[in-house]
């Protein structure tokens, strides 16, 4: 660990936060990257599966090679795969 800003102190560990948040072993000498997850507390805001009326899908069409189709629902982008593969939600 190069350097911090600030750190909290842990009976024999620092945990910081520069880019990320790091335990910093004072025994080893060693750092720890922590991976933190925060789920929201409204169902509506958490990650899910919804079955999509045909009515609420626009723009539809396909990639150049046909593996994959692009649509719009709800205002955001999706590709689909046409055999097997992951839906995917396009971040701007």
């Amino acid at each position: 660990m190069a350097g911090f800003k600030s750190a909290s102190a842990g009976p024999d560990r620092l945990s910081s936060a520069v880019r990320a948040l790091h335990l910093y072993d004072l025994n080893t000498h060693q750092t720890k990257a922590i991976n933190i997850r925060v789920a929201g507390d409204y169902a509506q805001v958490r990650p899910r599966f919804v079955k999509v009326e045909p009515k609420r899908i626009h723009n539809f069409n396909l990639s150049p090679t046909g593996s994959r189709a692009l649509m719009e629902a709800w205002g955001e982008i999706f590709t689909v795969p046409t055999d097997k593969g992951d839906i995917r939600k396009r971040n701007p």
